[in-house]
């Protein structure tokens, strides 16, 4: 059993569940001068940070879990 979740809300952002408890959330962005799509990560704890893929966000997110 994988002790990480990802969990899709009704708005299309992902929760983010590490050991039964929430690590911080998921949402799609587009970046404004490039027009590419990216995600944006936040922790419970208030950090934010930014990637290229839903992967790589939640392993952004597990990086800032403490």
């Amino acid at each position: 059993m994988n002790p990480i979740q990802l969990i899709k809300n009704e708005d299309l952002s992902y929760t983010v569940i590490y050991y039964g408890k929430e690590v911080g959330y998921i949402a799609k962005i587009r970046y404004m001068t490039s027009r590419y799509r990216g995600f944006r990560a936040v922790s419970v704890h208030g950090e934010i940070g930014y990637a290229r893929n839903l992967l790589d966000a939640q392993n952004v997110l597990m990086g800032m879990h403490h």
